[in-house]
């Protein structure tokens, strides 16, 4: 009886942190990591930061997503898009001076999201650039909401500015 009894405490155990959306290191897919190794932070889609941003305001949690467009001089900020669609802007300068241009690649980024003016963001300490496309099943089913607003206007005049490549200073880099 103790035995069946221990069993099935072990399977509750493995069932809520499969469901918990866990995932180890080494369990990523291969890839190209910047700063200290991913820790047990929850698995949180895009979506459901940008639905309910309060509800993880400074929390640390981690999220995938697809890179949609990068600050072009330095790396040092990009936009993720999940699987429903909804995007924010990842801001790693405060921890990484250079990264590589990663647009179109899966990501797996490690932070907390912020207010940023009338938005919020997501800073970033941790990243893994993929080499193939990843996105884990329960971040991929998100939440059913509509995104909020994620600066579009403020990133499209940065965007434009960094775009000319021609060695002034951005605004928005370092």
């Amino acid at each position: 009886m103790k035995l069946k009894s221990f069993f099935i405490a072990i399977l509750g155990v493995l069932f809520f942190a499969v469901a918990g959306n866990v995932y180890a290191a080494d369990e990523l897919p291969s890839g190209e990591h910047f700063g200290d190794g991913f820790t047990n932070a929850p698995l949180v889609s895009v979506l459901q930061m940008t639905a309910t941003p309060d509800k993880y305001y400074r929390t640390k949690v981690r999220t995938t997503g697809t890179i949609e467009r990068q600050c072009p001089a330095s790396g040092c900020w990009f936009y993720i898009k999940d699987a429903k669609g909804a995007e924010i802007r990842v801001e790693l300068s405060d921890y990484f001076l250079k990264l590589p241009t990663n647009v179109g690649k899966s990501t797996m980024v490690e932070g907390e999201i912020v207010k940023f003016g009338e938005n919020h963001i997501f800073v970033a300490d941790r990243v893994t650039f993929f080499d193939k496309p990843y996105m884990p099943e329960g971040v991929a089913a998100g939440v059913k909401t509509e995104p909020m607003d994620t600066m579009q206007d403020h990133d499209m005049s940065m965007h434009e500015m960094s775009s000319d490549m021609d060695g002034k200073d951005m605004e928005d880099c370092h």
